[in-house]
């Protein structure tokens, strides 16, 4: 099965700063590395601690875009400082911009593929 993520991003503000989150290969090896594959890592987004988690890897990839680009560097972020930082308005906001990041990241044809498959 071939992988044709395109690096897509979705503004989202955080903490007064507005991020760029991406699921792209860094994001996606990092979920790989944690849980094996992505359906277990959004299976347990009914937890706190796989939210501040993956919330956290998304900013930094974010952080490491931004620095790329920009002077004006920004530091990394501790899961300890998104987390106290974060309620169920930014989780769900988090997880609706993960949708929109997923569902922009399809190449053209992925989906339609997909569902043939599944027929």
């Amino acid at each position: 099965m071939k992988c044709n993520v395109k690096e897509k991003t979705v503004p989202f503000e955080f903490d007064g700063k507005e991020y760029p989150l991406a699921l792209n290969f860094n994001v996606i090896a990092e979920i790989q590395d944690k849980y094996g594959d992505l359906d277990t890592c959004f299976s347990g987004m009914d937890k706190a601690r796989p939210q501040i988690w993956l919330l956290c890897t998304l900013l930094n990839e974010a952080v490491e875009i931004h620095n790329e680009k920009s002077q004006d560097q920004w530091d990394k972020l501790t899961e300890s400082q998104v987390g106290r930082r974060i309620d169920t308005q930014t989780v769900n906001e988090m997880l609706e911009s993960l949708t929109e990041v997923v569902r922009e990241g399809l190449p053209d044809g992925e989906e339609t593929e997909k569902n043939e498959i599944a027929e």
